[in-house]
């Protein structure tokens, strides 16, 4: 609930202080700072033994992750 919350509030303030010629980088930024910040922390809490298995690791922790959060970055762009 935390990271749904903490995204819904970095969209609304970054649409807040956003000039109206900057609004396509604001709607576009948080979601991929979001992804981003996403991969690195899964990439660096896996624990695994073989590169594949790292890869297969991140990417099923990314999806779950998205997943969990979804109704928070619709609402989060919706609102932003």
């Amino acid at each position: 609930m935390l990271t749904g919350l903490s995204f819904v509030a970095g969209c609304v303030l970054a649409a807040r202080y956003t000039r109206r010629d900057g609004l396509l980088t604001a709607v576009v930024g948080p979601p991929l700072i979001f992804m981003i910040a996403l991969i690195c922390s899964e990439a660096l809490t896996s624990h695994a033994g073989t590169f594949a298995h790292s890869v297969t690791i991140v990417a099923e922790g990314t999806f779950l992750t998205l997943a969990a959060v979804a109704p928070w970055l619709f609402c989060g762009e919706i609102i932003g």
